[in-house]
């Protein structure tokens, strides 16, 4: 892979630009294996949106094989756009052993001693946020406060600069 420069305001920028596709499906359904209109599950979610963006894959992939194309970080670098996933638990086992993703879109806070990150992803559990902050109990796309666990990890994706090669090509508008 070849690593392309450009300037911090750019990546900013783009994944502004992702997150605003993200927005757009806020309150649609979950949808186990869903990728389309008719809902999303995790992975779908995301490879939907960044294939939306020019971001081609070879395949449907699962949050396990998405969390292969990026970069582990530490929980002191967690900034808005690096992806949350979820470990399976030691006494678990009804998943893979990465089984979960959302994107961060806040940075960490502290809340009742307690770290926290704010996400925008497609979930079964119910209880998300709209875009206006109002909590809902639906499941599906929508933001969440996420407290940060030993069995959740944070990877930083390559895509942003994909996207930012799309970008110069005048491919993503």
């Amino acid at each position: 892979m070849v690593l392309l420069f450009y300037p911090k305001i750019m990546e900013d920028d783009l994944i502004t630009l992702v997150i605003e596709r993200a927005e757009q499906k806020i309150l649609s359904p979950y949808v186990r294996w869903g990728i389309g209109e008719d809902g999303f599950d995790c992975s779908g979610f995301w490879y939907s949106i960044f294939s939306q963006l020019w971001i081609v894959f070879p395949s449907r992939f699962t949050a396990a094989m998405f969390s292969s194309h990026s970069r582990k970080i530490s929980k002191n670098q967690i900034r808005r756009g690096d992806f949350m996933f979820w470990d399976q638990k030691p006494w678990s086992k009804k998943h893979n052993p990465i089984y979960h993703i959302e994107m961060v879109v806040s940075a960490p806070f502290m809340r009742y001693g307690k770290s926290y990150v704010k996400t925008l992803g497609s979930s079964s559990s119910k209880g998300i946020f709209d875009i206006k902050g109002k909590r809902l109990e639906l499941s599906g796309v929508g933001y969440r406060i996420r407290e940060i666990t030993q069995y959740r990890h944070f990877w930083r994706p390559p895509y942003y600069l994909q996207l930012a090669e799309c970008k110069k090509q005048q491919m993503v508008s």
